[in-house]
């Protein structure tokens, strides 16, 4: 076997060694009592954010405590709490954020009211700037030319006549 061949074989058992971490996946597959249960479930679950992850429900998420509340969720629907209580639970242990709606109250006002404050703080100044630009006059500026700066533009002057002149002449044929 040459060494093309070996690298090969060992690129393939690098890619299936790689690819064969889905197959240990781990699904959650719970048993509910009624349906009612398990869409309860499905919708709550939808609703709570996990607190380690960024953006992410409890049913998107994959890391090990989105995974340990689900089944948190799971056993106190299975115990009969309302969805509420379940929230409240929830809220207890781990605050707001795990809400993806936190409640409109005091501590949660910046995030409600925030970007709209914010916004029209924004278009606010862009008003004021472009009202007090409005108001201010043009500045006038000097345009006249002094002695010396008026003979530099004559003698340009001058001399573009001439050059036009003599580009003149020399297009023309000349006849014998």
């Amino acid at each position: 076997m040459n060494n093309v061949q070996k690298l090969f074989f060992a690129l393939c058992f690098c890619f299936i060694a790689a690819m064969s971490g889905r197959v240990f996946a781990e699904v959650d597959v719970f048993d509910f009592d009624t349906d009612s249960q398990r869409l309860r479930y499905q919708d709550l679950a939808a609703e709570l954010r996990c607190p380690k992850c960024q953006n992410q429900n409890l049913i998107d998420s994959n890391s090990q405590i989105s995974a340990d509340l689900r089944k948190e969720v799971v056993r106190l629907i299975k115990e009969g709490k309302s969805d509420r209580e379940v929230k409240a639970y929830l809220v207890q242990r781990y605050g707001d954020f795990v809400l993806y709606k936190p409640p409109f109250q005091g501590n949660t006002l910046v995030l409600w009211w925030g970007p709209v404050f914010l916004l029209f703080l924004g278009l606010l100044v862009f008003v004021v700037i472009i009202v007090q630009r409005q108001k201010q006059p043009a500045e006038e500026i000097d345009t006249s030319l002094d002695e010396s700066e008026q003979e530099v533009l004559a003698s340009w002057v001058a001399d573009e006549q001439q050059n036009e002149h003599h580009s003149e002449d020399s297009s023309q044929p000349k006849s014998e």
